[in-house]
């Protein structure tokens, strides 16, 4: 073999490399653009979430907040209830208790 076709094949093997380097680097770039470009979708879908989830927390603690004024509302009201339901029970146990002596003293004032 002499130096020319040594020289012809040698370069006929390097342009071959090249293409395939070039080939490689292309198909990385391209790859490196897809993943980019999915990295930027999961970055929006984070931001998504994110904001959904910031949203979801601000209710629940409102209608954590309105809830616990309803009970507080709630409660005042019965404690009130019960205070007036107390006062009339003494009521009516004073009526029943003068009731009962009226009773006892019989009428005119003089026992039976």
């Amino acid at each position: 073999m002499s130096d020319d076709e040594i020289q012809r094949k040698f370069d006929s093997v390097a342009d071959l490399i090249r293409d395939i380097a070039t080939e490689a680097e292309e198909r990385h770039e391209q790859q490196m653009e897809d993943v980019r470009r999915e990295i930027q979708r999961i970055g929006q879908a984070t931001e998504y979430i994110n904001r959904s989830l910031r949203r979801a927390i601000r209710l629940s603690v409102a209608e954590a907040r309105a809830e616990r004024r309803r009970r507080q509302e709630a409660d005042e009201r019965l404690d009130n209830a019960i205070t007036r339901l107390a006062a009339a029970q003494m009521v009516t146990e004073e009526k029943l208790q003068g009731f009962i002596d009226s009773m006892n003293r019989g009428h005119n004032g003089s026992p039976q």
